[in-house]
């Protein structure tokens, strides 16, 4: 899955990239997958997601995409999308909490 998936950004998009200073970035990862085209009657993908944040688990659990996925590629992009938001999300809710 990993390699598909690098084979499939690095397309044209290898030189981009995003740099964060070190301080703005807390202990948190997010794990995600789908299942393309999962559902037998909608043909719809279903994204899994885990997010920890300091080595805890924060949040976790899966989703039927809004979208049908046409490739498997295009439904891990999904994921990959619905991972960085919730992500993002316990980010701002980490700093607003942090703040004084």
């Amino acid at each position: 899955m990993h390699k598909r998936l690098l084979k499939y950004t690095q397309t044209g998009t290898k030189h981009y990239k995003q740099t964060l200073p070190a301080k703005a970035v807390p202990d948190l990862s997010a794990y995600v997958d789908s299942d393309c085209a999962g559902c037998p009657k909608t043909k719809r993908s279903t994204t899994g997601l885990l997010i920890t944040l300091r080595g805890t688990t924060t949040s976790y659990g899966s989703r039927t995409q809004a979208t049908i996925a046409l490739s498997s590629a295009e439904a891990e992009l999904y994921a990959i999308n619905t991972g960085a938001a919730e992500a993002h999300n316990k980010i701002s809710i980490k700093i607003h909490t942090d703040a004084p």
